[in-house]
């Protein structure tokens, strides 16, 4: 994970995200709906996408 910690470091990426400081499309190779989030891990598992995103809507 690069030295990542996500307990400390996901709060601090979803801000940047929300308050468009980080452009997370570019870095986002396939979006799935929450009810495929199951083809989004089998897709990263099967390395055909660098990196999935699963988008969640009210």
């Amino acid at each position: 994970m690069g030295g990542c910690n996500p307990r400390r470091d996901s709060p601090r990426f979803i801000r940047l995200i929300e308050t468009g400081q980080f452009d997370m499309t570019s870095i986002s190779t396939a979006t799935f709906p929450l009810d495929r989030v199951k083809d989004a891990f089998q897709a990263a598992a099967d390395r055909t996408t660098v990196s999935a995103s699963v988008v969640f809507r009210a």
